[in-house]
């Protein structure tokens, strides 16, 4: 059983595709060309509790499932996405944070021995806040570049938090893709409005934007005649009920979730 590889109903032909390139690579000779650049995914939004974290772990999820290599990275000043894992231990070791102060190092291969694998790997939690260890927020940045220059991954999931300055303007500069996540209500679709106003210049090869926990029943600002909207909804997930509940496999295999990954493949 460990050679079957089970196809469900109504599996897309690319989903089958990549399946099979991912299980006979070595086969089809797809292992021996070059392999491409590491992509980075920043997964960000105009306001707080819309769902990134879980939109941004259950990508990661289905990305490693899809037998890609995956390093998620949750650039918050303030972590607390660890109650979605096994190990939510943060890091211990002072010297890391020591590293973490000093620009001018690759810092990717000076933390690689604390990076955990839950489906995905993962850099561990912070022991405190950013402001707390004297930390300063351009450190996701140097995580990610450096992790890049690896060539360890295909994909570097980068699970910001929504404020936006000049270090999260980096961080949409750096990143091959931007996913935006909003709610359908008026105050999420304003604050989504705000953020695309102030990003400037949208390229649409770059930008996936995401309505999160949408319900038929509720609502949806999105389609209002009242406001003229600065951007264009490419999936809806759906209300996922008791999310925190949920393992990462059963949450990278809700369709929606499916389905937004396979914008970014």
């Amino acid at each position: 059983l460990n050679n079957v590889t089970f196809i469900y109903k109504y599996t897309s032909v690319r989903e089958i595709f990549i399946v099979i390139t991912g299980k006979c690579g070595h086969i089809l000779g797809v292992k021996n060309e070059e392999r491409k650049k590491t992509q980075i995914v920043l997964v960000s939004s105009g306001a707080g509790g819309v769902g990134k974290t879980t939109v941004s772990m259950g990508i990661s999820t289905c990305l490693a499932q899809n037998y890609k290599k995956v390093l998620y990275l949750n650039a918050s000043r303030l972590q607390l996405y660890q109650a979605m894992l096994s190990n939510d231990s943060p890091i211990s070791e002072t010297d890391i944070y020591v590293e973490m102060l000093d620009s001018h190092n690759d810092i990717y291969q000076k933390i690689k021995h604390t990076i955990r694998n839950e489906r995905f790997d993962y850099i561990p939690p912070f022991k405190a806040s950013l402001m707390a260890l004297g930390i300063d927020y351009s450190v996701f940045e140097r995580i990610a570049l450096s992790a890049q220059q690896s060539q360890d991954y295909d994909y570097i999931i980068i699970d910001a938090d929504n404020v936006f300055d000049e270090y999260k303007a980096r961080l949409i500069d750096i990143a091959d893709k931007v996913i935006i996540v909003t709610l359908q209500n008026e105050a999420e679709v304003y604050a989504t409005n705000v953020l695309v106003k102030n990003i400037g210049g949208i390229n649409k090869e770059k930008y996936i934007f995401l309505c999160n926990d949408f319900d038929t029943e509720k609502r949806n600002a999105l389609m209002s005649s009242e406001r003229i909207l600065n951007f264009s909804i490419n999936e809806y997930i759906e209300h996922i009920e008791n999310k925190g509940k949920l393992t990462l496999e059963e949450l990278s295999n809700k369709k929606d979730i499916r389905k937004t990954t396979f914008l970014i493949l």
